[in-house]
């Protein structure tokens, strides 16, 4: 597995804790998951600068790095 893909997941993991987290000081919402109640609160750019910034180009490949470009595009189009 790419690291910029596994890099990628780790971000929407803690994004989806930290959600979870924060409902729950809310009292949250009985019985409904977040994965499926919550939408990712921040615009398309800002989810582009987290995902640029936990790319490191010198650890790569070439098929990594054009991975994580075609990721990076998918980011813009959500």
């Amino acid at each position: 597995m790419p690291l910029a893909v596994i890099r990628e997941a780790r971000g929407f993991l803690e994004a989806l804790e930290s959600q979870r987290e924060a409902q729950r000081q809310r009292g949250g919402m009985q019985g409904e998951l977040p994965l499926f109640s919550a939408r990712d609160p921040a615009p398309p750019e800002a989810r582009l600068r987290e995902a640029l910034a936990r790319l490191e180009p010198d650890q790569l490949t070439p098929k990594a790095a054009l991975e994580a470009l075609y990721a990076l595009k998918q980011l813009l189009k959500d």
